[in-house]
Order: C-alpha cells, then sequence, then structure tokens
C-alpha cells in the first residue's frame, strides 16, 4: 500500500500541477481498509445504520468485499450521520442553547464511512502534503495548535517583529459553499468517480430525531475526512494569498507587550541569563469560568469561592513581583478580582431535576 501512494508523492514532489485520474482504486482496496479498522475507536457512538466497531469485526471480511464492491461500481450511497451535542466549553453563541449550557452540534458518520473516509483521508494526504504550505497547521498531517505555539514563540523570539495580526473566519464551518469546496479538491483530483463520492458525502445531510436535513452550506463536525477537505479548501482559498501577502514590505510601530492566541497569553519575558523570551500564560477568566461550569454543583458553592481566590492570590503575588517601582495594594486587587474573574455560582441543577426516573406504580425511588 505504501508503495502506491509514495509514487504518488513523488508524482507531486516532480511535478506541482499534476492531477490525478486514477485514485479511486487506492480508496476500495480491501487492504486499505482492513488497516483502517483497528484504528477506529471501540467505544465510539453508532451512526444511523446502528453498526458498532464489534459487531461489525464479527464478519469483517466478508463486510469489506461487499463495500469494495459498491465502491469499484459507484453503489456506494453514504448514510446521513446523526447528530448529536456535546457541551462546548467557549462562548459561541451557535444554538442550540439548554438553560445556561451552550452545546456544540456533532454528526456520527456510519462506520463504514469512517472506514472510506480514511481510506480517503489517506490517498488524498498524499496526493496534497506537498502542497500545504509550512505556517499552515490547520489540520495538517503531523500538524496541532501547538506547533503553531511555537512558531509564534520561536519567529518572535528570533526576528524583529513590531506588529501581530489575529484575525478569525466567522462561522467558517457552517456557511462554506460546497461548488467552491469542490473546486478547491478538482484542483489536484481529476478522478470524477472519487469527486462524486466526495459530493455523495457532502449532501447526505443530516438525520435528527427522524427528520433529515440536507443544505448547500457548511460541513457537520464529525467524521475523519472534514479536516483535510477544510484544509484544502483554505489552502487556495487564504494560504496561498497570505504567503504573498507575506512577501510584501510592511512597515509598523505600533508594540503590543502581550497578545492572546490559541487559548494562551503570550507576553515577553526574560531567561535566567537575561535573553529574551516568550512566555505563555493561561487567561485566569478562562481557568475561572472553565472550573465554575464544571465544578458548580449543589453545595459546592464555597470551594468554588476559595479557588476563585486562590487564582486572585496568584495573579496579585504575580503582579507585585513584575512591579518594580511601587506595591500592588490588595485593595485595588481586590476591583480588579471583581472585574475580570466570574463570581462562582451553581451551573447544574439539583440531581432529581436533571435525573427523572420514570416508574409504574408506585415505588421508592420516588
Amino acid at each position: 500500500m505504501g508503495n502506491a501512494l509514495d509514487g504518488i508523492r513523488q508524482t507531486v514532489k516532480d511535478n506541482r500541477s499534476a492531477r490525478f485520474a486514477g485514485l479511486l482504486h487506492h480508496i476500495y482496496e480491501v487492504q486499505r481498509r482492513r488497516a483502517a479498522y483497528p484504528a477506529l475507536r471501540r467505544d465510539a457512538a453508532p451512526g444511523v445504520d446502528g453498526q458498532g466497531w464489534q459487531s461489525y469485526g464479527q464478519n469483517m471480511q466478508a463486510n469489506l468485499l461487499v463495500l469494495s464492491d459498491r465502491l469499484a461500481r459507484g453503489g456506494c450511497r453514504p448514510h446521513p450521520l446523526r447528530r448529536v451535542s456535546i457541551d462546548k466549553a467557549d462562548g459561541s453563541r451557535r444554538p442550540p442553547t439548554v438553560g445556561r449550557l451552550r452545546l456544540r452540534l456533532r454528526g456520527v458518520p456510519a462506520l463504514e464511512e469512517k472506514l472510506v473516509q480514511r481510506a480517503t483521508v489517506e490517498v488524498r494526504n498524499a496526493a496534497y502534503e506537498q502542497d500545504f504550505i509550512g505556517f499552515s497547521y490547520g489540520c495538517g498531517p503531523g500538524r496541532s495548535a501547538h506547533n503553531a505555539l511555537d512558531a509564534v514563540a520561536a519567529g518572535v523570539s528570533s526576528r524583529k517583529v513590531n506588529w501581530m495580526l489575529d484575525a478569525d473566519t466567522a462561522k467558517f464551518f457552517d456557511t462554506i459553499e460546497h461548488d467552491w469546496l469542490i473546486q478547491s479538491i478538482e484542483h489536484r483530483v481529476a478522478d470524477a468517480r472519487v469527486v462524486r463520492l466526495i459530493k455523495k458525502s457532502l449532501h447526505a445531510g443530516v438525520l435528527e430525531e427522524g427528520s433529515l436535513t440536507q443544505s448547500e452550506l457548511g460541513t457537520m463536525q464529525g467524521g475523519s475526512i472534514r479536516p483535510l477537505l477544510l484544509n484544502t479548501y483554505l489552502h487556495y482559498a487564504f494560504d496561498l494569498w497570505a504567503r504573498q501577502w507575506w512577501d510584501r514590505p510592511a512597515n509598523g510601530q505600533a508594540i503590543s507587550q502581550t497578545f492572546d492566541f490559541l487559548g494562551f497569553t503570550h507576553c515577553c519575558g526574560t531567561r535566567r541569563k537575561g535573553k529574551f523570551r516568550v512566555l505563555w500564560l493561561t487567561r485566569a477568566r478562562a481557568v475561572v469560568a472553565g472550573h465554575g461550569r464544571y465544578f458548580g454543583v449543589l453545595n459546592n458553592g464555597a470551594r468554588q469561592s476559595v479557588f476563585r481566590f486562590q487564582v486572585g492570590r496568584l495573579w496579585h503575588r504575580t503582579l507585585c513581583r513584575r512591579s518594580q517601582t511601587r506595591h500592588l495594594s490588595w485593595r485595588r486587587m481586590r476591583r480588579l478580582v471583581l472585574h475580570w474573574l466570574p463570581v462562582p455560582h451553581i451551573c447544574h441543577p439539583y440531581p432529581n431535576q436533571r435525573l427523572i426516573v420514570t416508574t409504574q406504580g408506585r415505588s421508592r425511588m420516588r
């Protein structure tokens, strides 16, 4: 399997404008999907087909052969995603909202869809990994948010940086157009069968409480192919433009002592020998708020208040150490704590309100 993909990588390396017209046979190869099966989570929730990891593996060879035949003759129709809601830690405004808890929607694909997606990702990574630009860390193979943090720290420490640009694409996953996404894929993939398979996956829709919803915009979170599709789109829509913009000369005078990036506050600091370094600090407000959302249960209010007080005390000690001119009074520090650290409160209801046990007749549980 590796030799075939190595040939694809070498072709792209020799010819950056190459397009591949024969990729589907790599995807429906039984051996590739057999290797992908053990990588699936054994305790993952089943999709709309109700197929679990254990039950599928009882007759895995026959199931893979049937799936391979459907893929080869173009008769594979992806199942819709089963929509579930999971807790979301950030302050997103995306619905739905239950009480004070904001939920993040996630789609659970069927088990065979996961196998097909993993095989597709492996093949398309071989075709695209030579294209992705080095400073792109979103969803790339072997890339993570910590790699981006390392790049920022190394760049600020080793180069003369006068300004930072922080931008975000609002509701990118919810509003991306499928037609533009397919066009970005066709820059490298000329196999109409693979493109058709990806279109079917995008148009499969989402099933929630027996109702099927389909849209020409956005992609539901869930599935291993989604990060690669979005990374491919961003490569052509943003990364290539950013590289051209990066090469332009720029002059700036504004200097920021701190900035927030990927959940950390970056600030200027020094090593023991006096050399410049970039410090990564966790934002205290986010820590206190996240602690309160999880531990805000009944009869735990006092401990929440103690945790908030200790965070404020450590913050006060840090500010006093940084200041070389005058001491920061605790009276003034209390105003900062009241302004920046959220007051703890009970976020979760009483147990008997959240867990309603329905029984027939009279029961000792009621």
